[in-house]
């Protein structure tokens, strides 16, 4: 049975909800109103940085006592609108039955399993919960074999959303210097963006698996095997740290009010879809919401500019808005949690492309999930999971998204992952040049045979024009085009020491080939020569799906082989192979005979455990995935040696020395409420244990930490003024704790 989702009208809403929603806003504006306060735009425009009406309402609103307010109330409005938003949307989403209607088929119970899913989801405190939670309203959320269709109205609102949330409410619209600047900005935003959501959206059928509760506990049994390393702690010498420390400072600083409006807009776009809103003033109120949202950020330009900034706000929900005391907003599982939820969504991607043979499914989703390289990195918060997770439901929708004409691309789910990676990360670059490269050549091979097809005496079906069907391609090109050139266009602007060097002639280096494959076979080991073996095998009978993703192939590694020589082998520029390689293996495989899949399949998970790059704890083996070069994380005892510290000499001053990497080390400090005067030192005692012994004595620092930056260091044990209290080793690393005056355990 189809339904369209705007079939039904909703009834209204129960009179409590809109009044703890009034709260909630209120609390939000008053918060809002406090950051608009100490805007930089108001503070240039109180400068005479602007016309002298502008000035003047820029010193009215600053002598608005809203910035003491905030300052004496903050805590208070963060755990409010945390609170208030939390209950607004269980009592105006989940709780009251009419807002379900059209959306999710079913009966009361099958809501009421929802609700207590997503509760779970929602409230739990460990990540082991959450995905129980998340396991039930997936499974139980949607019956069987129901099937919807959301109009393509409602879809542009979504992109609408998506688009103002990736570039407006994270507001890149501020980068300009000038307030002129800031303004043409945000309203060329607005209304591009607008435009960009006409080609992107179209009709999309949603259908629910006949077997959602056996993809549910595929998804959860993927899941498991991440949850372990999600809880390790934050590994020095790679960049989990800035990133951890991007979603710290969103959680510290941004109070949901964003979350507030994204509730708003879900309501709109809902009320829209059912008629009761029109969509021009859903997408004005959803503008107007992003604007103000992005207006209360501070300046961040290098955080902005460096990575796409969508995924820190998705990252810094569930911390920002389930967990009002702050020691728990740093606990990497938190934070880490989008990341094995990606994962879980991987293996569901995996299964449901397997779903005719349930048993074999479930073995290739797990095999497909602890592949080494995603073992790793699909528990970290590197930007690189979500749009991984994405990209392999892309690459196992590749047919459809090829064979498709450019008119009947819009009504795959696979073609909504595809955009949303273009939105995740700038790598994606050549992975849409393939795509957009092979739907030009099949747009020309069309045209080819429409030729034919004319001179036909009697054509029996009507043949587009060439100019037409490239019109379509080309407005295909632009949907996944446009959200990369927007965030490159900014970033242009930026001085990011980051870019790619374009060292094209590596192409013709044997050397770095044989390095590349070595590192295949390490970090993504089995599913490489399946990959390999089934792209063989099918060559014959090759579709277009298929030959995208040999593009995609050749792309990436083109790509990569393009940067500095040190990086070619890198595991995180290596993921985004795994997606073309594992969607081939399983075509093959899902054509081969029980007995060749079953010994593939049990090969596959065998290497898997074999290669995996994890020790017990969650910790990464020493210099996995970076064959040329030491640019890979380290995982120090941070926890440990703050726990001891803590314990024995809770006001020691500490200093932390042995690299010139400046750690964040605030996510341990804020675990244990504990908030000591440190310091990490500079060169020469950065790297020079005496010097950083000098330079304690000097600070008057009770502590030094060293970090030493070999295996094997010989530490002595002392040093002037200090002496060696303890060595902590994990995952192969040592650190050293030399202190004076310290009260010891006996």
């Amino acid at each position: 049975m189809s339904a369209s989702i705007h079939a039904t009208a909703p009834a209204a809403a129960p009179r409590g909800t809109w009044l703890l929603a009034a709260v909630t806003a209120m609390l939000a504006l008053l918060w809002l109103g406090g950051k608009l306060a100490a805007h930089p735009v108001l503070t240039a425009l109180h400068d005479g940085g602007g016309p002298a009406c502008l000035a003047s309402v820029a010193a009215r609103v600053r002598a608005l006592p809203l910035p003491y307010v905030l300052e004496r109330t903050d805590g208070f409005l963060a755990l409010g609108m945390r609170l208030g938003t939390l209950l607004w949307v269980l009592l105006a989403l989940f709780l009251h039955p009419a807002t379900w209607r059209g959306w999710v088929p079913g009966g009361g119970r099958r809501r009421a399993v929802l609700c207590v899913g997503l509760l779970l989801f929602l409230l739990a405190p460990w990540l082991s919960l959450k995905l129980v939670g998340l396991g039930l309203a997936m499974a139980l959320a949607v019956p069987g074999d129901a099937a919807f269709v959301i109009p393509a109205a409602t879809m542009r609102l979504l992109w609408y959303a998506v688009f103002l949330f990736a570039y407006v409410c994270a507001p890149y619209w501020i980068l300009p210097h000038t307030f002129v600047a800031q303004l043409a900005s945000l309203a060329t935003l607005m209304l591009g963006g607008w435009w960009w959501t006409g080609l992107a959206a179209g009709d999309l059928p949603v259908r629910a698996p006949a077997r959602a509760s056996l993809m549910a506990g595929t998804a959860l049994l993927a899941a498991a095997f991440h949850v372990v390393p999600a809880g390790a702690g934050v590994p020095w010498l790679g960049d989990e740290d800035y990133h951890l420390a991007q979603i710290a400072y969103l959680c510290e600083n941004m109070p949901p009010v964003w979350m507030v409006v994204a509730v708003g807009m879900l309501l709109f776009i809902r009320g829209q879809a059912v008629g009761a809103c029109s969509r021009r003033r859903a997408a004005v109120l959803c503008a107007v919401a992003a604007m103000l949202c992005g207006a209360g950020y501070p300046h961040l330009h290098g955080a902005l500019a460096r990575y796409p900034y969508l995924l820190r706000w998705l990252e810094a929900a569930p911390a920002q808005l389930l967990f009002p005391l702050p020691t728990l907003f740093f606990r990497e599982a938190v934070v880490r949690a989008s990341s094995v939820a990606c994962m879980m969504g991987l293996g569901a991607a995996v299964w449901l492309a397997w779903a005719r043979r349930p048993a074999p499914a479930v073995f290739a989703a797990v095999a497909a999930t602890t592949i080494p390289a995603l073992q790793y990195f699909g528990s970290q918060a590197y930007l690189e999971v979500p749009a991984l997770a994405l990209l392999v439901v892309a690459a196992l929708r590749a047919e459809a998204l090829m064979d498709a004409d450019a008119g009947v691309v819009r009504r795959d789910y696979g073609w909504i992952a595809l955009v949303l990676a273009a939105f995740a990360k700038e790598t994606m670059l050549p992975v849409m040049a393939a795509y957009v490269g092979c739907r030009f050549w099949r747009c020309a091979w069309a045209c080819r045979a429409d030729r034919v097809a004319r001179r036909l005496p009697a054509p029996t079906v009507d043949i587009p024009s060439p100019f037409l069907r490239l019109l379509r391609e080309a407005r295909l090109a632009a949907t996944l085009v446009i959200p990369l050139a927007v965030y490159l266009a900014f970033r242009s602007t930026q001085d990011i020491f980051r870019g790619h060097p374009g060292l094209w002639g590596h192409v013709l280096e044997v050397d770095l080939w044989a390095i590349l494959a070595g590192s295949l076979w390490e970090q993504v080991g089995v599913v490489a020569v399946i990959g390999v073996v089934g792209s063989l095998a099918l060559r014959r009978r090759a579709t277009w799906g298929l030959f995208w993703l040999w593009g995609w192939l050749a792309a990436v590694v083109v790509f990569n082989m393009g940067d500095i020589a040190m990086y070619v082998g890198y595991s995180r520029y290596n993921l985004m192979l795994v997606p073309p390689l594992l969607a081939a293996g399983l075509w093959w495989l899902a054509g081969a005979s029980a007995l060749t899949r079953g010994l593939w399949l049990t090969a596959w998970l065998a290497a898997n455990l074999a290669l995996s790059p994890l020790h017990a704890d969650g910790t990464r083996r020493l210099y996995w995935g970076t064959p040329q070069a030491d640019v890979g994380e380290r995982y120090y005892p941070f926890r440990d040696v703050l726990q001891r510290l803590k314990a024995e000499s809770p006001n020691a001053r500490l200093l932390f020395a042995g690299s010139t990497y400046a750690y964040y080390l605030n996510f341990y400090f804020a675990q244990l409420d504990w908030h000591p005067a440190y310091r990490v030192a500079g060169e020469p005692a950065a790297t020079d244990l005496a010097a950083a012994a000098r330079l304690a004595a000097e600070d008057n620092r009770d502590v030094i930490v060293w970090l030493p930056t070999r295996e094997a260091m010989p530490l002595p044990a002392a040093l002037p003024g200090y002496r060696l209290e303890r060595v902590f080793t994990q995952a192969g690393v040592a650190l050293a704790v030399y202190g004076r005056n310290l009260r010891t355990e006996p």
